[in-house]
């Protein structure tokens, strides 16, 4: 189920959600549409690189509809705009950590 909308950026909006029957909202989707499908590939593939470090999001599944792009993903940890903002650095700056070279692990 969808909640409320929690988050809208550049390229898409966050919305709360949860399974059917549960009372918290858990989870989070974000959906996009402005956006190729190669791109909306990679950034499943770098959410599931950072799935297993503390405070990423689990990913719980991807799908596209309606040339609109969605990842459902666990609500945790803290968005990469309060990483940002707390750490004083600009957000190209802060990709660079997150996003792997070409050829790592």
């Amino acid at each position: 189920m969808v909640g409320p909308n929690i988050g809208k950026g550049l390229f898409g909006e966050v919305f709360e959600a949860k399974s059917v029957g549960e009372q918290v909202y858990n989870k989070v989707v974000k959906v996009q549409g402005l956006q190729t499908k190669e791109k909306f590939e990679t950034e499943v593939v770098i959410l599931k690189k950072c799935s297993s470090k503390s405070s990423f999001p689990q990913q719980c599944g991807s799908f596209s509809l309606d040339n609109l792009f969605f990842i459902v993903m666990s609500r945790e940890g803290e968005s990469i705009e309060d990483i940002v903002r707390r750490n004083h650095r600009g957000s190209s700056e802060m990709l660079l950590v997150l996003i792997p070279k070409r050829g790592a692990t």
